[in-house]
């Protein structure tokens, strides 16, 4: 049940973000649409609106490919680094983030936690 939370959230989000520009434009509803969706897509560039998938599946794998691993701390490890490391790349080419200081903040905030993220195994 949890991953159906975890899945179905992550698919109803998508499908709210992939239908949100036509849903802005084309509908007579449009400012209501806005309201709606506005804590999905508001924080981020018009160009990059879809960021928060990038979010939530960064979100999603550090939480479910460990489990994938529950016997070896090595390949959690390395695998947390990696997905981290994916998105602090990420982050640094695409700049979402309305303000060049959340770009910043969002930067420096991916690397101390990859910096950290070793420290967890001691």
């Amino acid at each position: 049940s949890i991953i159906f939370y975890v899945v179905g959230l992550f698919v109803i989000f998508a499908l709210l973000i992939w239908k949100a520009p036509l849903l802005f434009k084309a509908s007579e509803h449009s400012e209501q649409w806005h309201l709606r969706l506005k804590f999905l897509v508001h924080e981020f560039r018009s160009s990059k609106y879809y960021w928060v998938l990038v979010i939530l599946a960064r979100d999603v794998a550090l939480v479910v490919l460990p489990k994938v691993f529950p016997s070896d701390g090595f390949i959690q490890l390395a695998v947390s680094a990696v997905v981290i490391l994916v998105n602090l790349v990420l982050l640094a080419v695409h700049r979402p983030w309305n303000s060049d200081r959340a770009n910043q903040l969002a930067i420096m905030l991916e690397s101390c936690l990859l910096y950290t993220l070793p420290l967890g195994t001691f």
